[in-house]
């Protein structure tokens, strides 16, 4: 137990401090009132400052109050102009669009007013104004003329591009897709808020004007979406509940159009009501198929179709396909699940189909069993040998559980029927590819370096769309690099790199485990995969 002792008492203290102690502490009291009175000044500086920004915010306040209501009695003005503009800008629109040629002929009446022109002109449009004088336009003014329309319209209609890559919004008549547009409206979410709920009721469809959304399905990120795309168009064809859950991935602007809308807008318009109902039927064939593919919660329900064109345009063939032919490829795709170990594709087989793979890992397996590769979700594979009309020169083995989109040569074949253009690209494309393929071939007879088979370009391609200095470069340059690059093998404690030599080539693990070491025989890093395979780029 411990003894508590008293200190001497202050008296006696203070009968011991020497005059020394005194004026020091003196000097500190001095020095703190110094302080004190400093800091006083300092707060009520702050204070007046504070108060006249307070004041100043008040008045700013104010100011934009009132602002606000000029805005507004200048939108209802605007609106009001707009509205009466708009009739004379429509049928401009539509003198523009049958204006093959500016000497073409023409007379269209608007509100007394008219634009007459003659095939048998030379180099003038006549247009007669409104008070009945004449104004003669030469050729270059003509043009002018028209590119001031067109930007009138674009500034009074500006969704119109965005909204026509939806496929049937592309076949409807301008005045009609005028009225689309003007009853369209942004919506804005920030990064993390939800655009679209599962199991709420489907009535719009959305365009992405800027930013980029996710597509969720179990709480699970299945795929992501970006500008320009749609998405969700489901809901204005038929009523049905939404199947799966999109949150924006960053900050989002959306262009949405309502069924309520669009059901008002061609309600009156017997032929756009007939060229809706076909499109419905055919999405809604689609959309019963879908509810029976087994796992098709998986694939994004309503939203695979929307994945399905952002994956079909991953391909350099179709990146900028028109949207309708793109759409239609589409519809045709089937959702397949495999099972871990379940061959996808197997070596010998006809080339009868492309894929591509939503989630999950596949293996590339060689003729000895060997894995060559593994490919992961978000790549396709299959092109080569459908172009080529190249029997399967490797199997394609299902890792795990696997979600995959696959494509047949029989659909793409179909539709390319209806898209001549079509037809002619995949043709140039395929004798292309072949040319190029046949040449690396050719070199590498004799050589004891692999001739590169389908899939070793697929891996590579898909590969070298990965790095970011590829980012921005024509497909087709990454094509034509693919099919350079070729497969090497290297056994258990191999050299690939030695520290100190010439780098001239670019390595890409496909599979395997490979060591990064210092010269000093220290290993700093290592990166693994099944087996090794790498890629070089031969220069």
């Amino acid at each position: 137990m411990c003894d508590i002792r008293t200190t001497e008492s202050l008296d006696y203290v203070a009968a011991n401090i020497d005059s020394k102690s005194v004026s020091i502490l003196t000097d500190r009291l001095q020095r703190d009132e110094e302080t004190i009175t400093y800091l006083k000044d300092q707060v009520m500086t702050l204070t007046k400052e504070r108060d006249d920004m307070m004041e100043y915010i008040r008045a700013t306040n104010q100011m934009v109050v009132r602002l606000i209501a000029e805005v507004g009695n200048t939108e209802r003005v605007l609106k009001e102009a707009t509205e009466k503009h708009l009739q004379s800008t429509s049928q401009l629109g539509q003198i523009q669009s049958t204006l093959r040629d500016p000497k073409e002929f023409i007379s269209q009446q608007t509100n007394g007013s008219a634009i007459v022109g003659s095939r048998f002109m030379s180099d003038t449009l006549i247009r007669r104004g409104t008070h009945g004088h004449v104004t003669v336009l030469k050729e270059n003014e003509v043009n002018d003329t028209l590119q001031t329309l067109q930007q009138e319209n674009a500034h009074y209609h500006p969704y119109i591009s965005v909204l026509q890559r939806f496929p049937l919004f592309a076949t409807f008549p301008r005045d009609v897709m005028e009225k689309v547009s003007l009853s369209a409206y942004e919506m804005t979410r920030k990064k993390g808020q939800p655009i679209v709920t599962k199991g709420e009721e489907g009535a719009e469809i959305f365009f992405i004007w800027s930013g980029a959304v996710s597509i969720f399905v179990e709480e699970r990120e299945l795929s992501h979406l970006q500008q320009p795309v749609f998405f969700g168009e489901l809901g204005v064809l038929f009523k049905f509940r939404r199947t799966a859950t999109v949150v924006a991935k960053t900050d989002t602007v959306l262009i949405v159009v309502t069924k309520q809308k669009l059901d008002e807008i061609i309600g009156t318009n017997p032929e756009v009501q007939q060229k809706v109902d076909e499109f419905s039927a055919n999405k809604e064939v689609w959309w019963l198929k879908q509810q029976y593919t087994s796992g098709q919660e998986k694939f994004g329900s309503e939203f695979a179709n929307d994945i399905a064109r952002k994956n079909i345009r991953k391909l350099d063939l179709f990146h900028d396909a028109p949207d309708s032919f793109v759409d239609s490829l589409a519809m045709t795709i089937k959702c397949l699940v495999f099972q871990e170990n379940q061959n996808i594709v197997s070596i010998g087989d006809e080339s009868d189909a492309m894929y591509f793979l939503l989630a999950g890992t596949v293996q590339v397996v060689g003729d000895t069993g060997v894995v060559h590769a593994e490919i992961q979700q978000g790549s396709f594979f299959g092109e080569v040998g459908v172009l080529l009309n190249m029997k399967r020169t490797a199997s394609i083995r299902s890792k795990g559980e696997s979600y995959v989109f696959k494509l047949t040569k029989e659909n793409l074949d179909a539709v390319v029927l209806n898209y001549p253009l079509m037809k002619e690209r995949l043709q140039e494309e395929a004798t292309e590819r072949f040319a190029l393929f046949k040449a690396r071939t050719q070199k590498k007879e004799g050589s004891c370096s692999s001739v590169p088979d389908q899939f070793d370009v697929e891996v590579g391609e898909n590969a070298l769309a990965k790095l970011s200095i590829f980012h921005g470069v024509d497909l087709s340059v990454i094509q034509e690099l693919a099919i350079t690059m070729l497969r090497k093998t290297w056994n258990t404690d191999e050299t690939i790199i030695k520290c100190g030599e010439n780098g001239d080539s670019m390595f890409f693990l496909a599979a395997g485990t490979a060591n990064v070491i210092t010269e000093f025989g220290e290993v700093i890093d290592d990166v693994s995969g099944w087996w090794c395979y790498l890629d070089i780029i031969d220069r």
